[in-house]
């Protein structure tokens, strides 16, 4: 039985929706499994229109009680948020927790403010999200 050789897929080329230029958004949300402690890393990469990373990134961290985080001035897009540090514990009187990381991909219309909160419901489907965009859904089908 032969085996066949492997082929290297090729991104497909992209074009722009739009020549008109975007519109600056605000992105606020809420990172959580417990909330994230003040502090933690809050990053935002850039993705185009299959979710593959542009090389853009803009850096936050949270803060609050809450976890909370935000980032200004985001073109209109798409973009994957990741944010990195340890948690509240969620026992009474356990100790710290380990470091973790959690994503979620989020949609910046023109202007406004876009709320995209990081669980780790979002950390579980955004690989799927991305198999399916990159199968032709449509992000909102998908999510």
């Amino acid at each position: 039985m032969r085996r066949r050789a492997r082929t290297r897929h090729r991104r497909p080329t992209l074009r722009p929706r739009s020549t008109r230029p975007a519109t600056a958004s605000a992105l606020h949300g809420y990172a959580q499994k417990g909330p994230f402690l003040p502090g933690s890393r809050v990053t935002v990469i850039r993705l185009d229109a299959l979710l593959y990373p542009t090389g853009a990134t803009y850096l936050s961290e949270t803060y609050g009680s809450l976890g909370e985080y935000d980032v200004g001035s985001l073109a209109a897009g798409l973009y994957q948020v990741e944010v990195t540090g340890q948690t509240r514990p969620e026992a009474p009187g356990a100790g710290p927790t380990p470091e973790i990381t959690l994503r979620a991909i989020a949609a910046a219309d023109d202007g406004g403010m876009i709320t995209a909160s990081v669980t780790a419901i979002t950390h579980l489907t955004t690989p799927r999200i991305r198999v399916l965009v990159r199968e032709g859904m449509d992000l909102d089908a998908a999510r």
